[in-house]
């Protein structure tokens, strides 16, 4: 091959090369953003001295009231705080705000639908699952120093559309020896950490849990797993 030959060679080669970097950086998916939990402004304030009782499959829209709890616990670790608001099986709640202290959040006894709720405060836990399934979809929760949602059920708990902020553990099933050989289900999706110890904990025998397009970051673990639980994750980055 002549010299002439060659340089042409190169240059083609360099010319495709350059071009296929551009297209793949063009067609690339955008870096997610940083997780912030952005909680929407409350439309008015109401202050809860005693749980909200949410009928069997009564669906109650609070239209982003901001939900305070009073009298009903400190919103510590502290067992014993009552719950700002119970589902009755098939009851679900949308657009509320549940402000500070927390106390312990919402039980869900099964087949219940949180829809766009916001904790501001976490107190002993968000969300407990008594029941399965329960479905979060939109919104999240900021500053809890243990769990967000504690299943004391297998669940499935199902986490959609949802950011998590300065926590210790997003979802936890429960490690006490009364639930060493539960079964629970977790699946997740579209779910932001920032700054946590773990995004799941699971360590009972036959746990499993669904992950998909899942981004942390400053979280030590996505997933904390023992006694054979197993996590199945599509699309999940930790920063």
């Amino acid at each position: 091959m002549s010299f002439r030959s060659l340089t042409f060679f190169r240059l083609i080669l360099l010319i495709a090369l350059s071009s296929s970097t551009a297209t793949a950086g063009l067609f690339s998916p955008p870096e997610p953003k940083k997780a912030k939990l952005e909680i929407p402004r409350a439309t008015r304030e109401i202050v809860v001295t005693k749980p909200i009782i949410i009928g069997k499959g009564e669906h109650r829209d609070f239209g982003w009231a901001r939900l305070v709890p009073k009298g009903m616990g400190d919103g510590s670790q502290r067992e014993g705080q009552r719950p700002v608001m119970a589902l009755l099986r098939g009851a679900s709640v949308s657009r509320v705000i549940i402000g500070k202290p927390g106390v312990d959040g919402i039980y869900c006894v099964g087949d219940n639908k949180l829809i766009d709720v916001y904790f501001e405060d976490v107190g002993e836990d968000a969300v407990t699952v008594k029941g399965g399934p329960v479905l979060w979809d939109g919104g999240g929760a900021r500053k809890a120093s243990d769990k967000i949602v504690q299943m004391n059920h297998k669940g499935p708990f199902i986490g959609k559309n949802l950011i998590f902020e300065d926590f210790s553990i997003g979802v936890r099933g429960n490690g006490n020896s009364k639930f060493r050989k539960t079964p629970f289900r977790i699946e997740l999706e579209n779910v932001q950490g920032n700054k946590g110890h773990s995004l799941v904990k699971l360590s009972s025998k036959g746990s499993k849990v669904k992950m998909k397009n899942i981004n942390t970051w400053d979280v030590d673990n996505v997933t904390s797993l023992a006694n054979g639980a197993e996590a199945k994750k599509d699309n999940v980055t930790k920063r």
